[in-house]
């Protein structure tokens, strides 16, 4: 399956953005995704990327509890 406009696959994590802190960075955003094999993959990366050990460290020094995290499709 393919597309005829490219798609961005994003992140969304819960506690990424309050009145403490802002996440924005710490978690991957993929562009351009132009057909499934693309989309699964990003997919893929953009979850991984909750774990990256910059992140990690970010969630920890702004007392951010793990939790969840969605990805978006846009």
């Amino acid at each position: 399956m393919s597309w005829s406009f490219p798609l961005i696959v994003r992140s969304s994590a819960v506690g990424e953005d309050s009145d403490n802190s802002s996440a924005a960075g710490q978690y991957e955003t993929i562009f351009p995704v132009r057909n499934e094999t693309e989309l699964l993959e990003a997919i893929n990366i953009c979850r991984q990327s909750y774990w990256l050990p910059e992140a990690v460290t970010y969630r920890r020094q702004k007392e951010i509890p793990d939790a969840e995290m969605a990805v978006l499709i846009q």
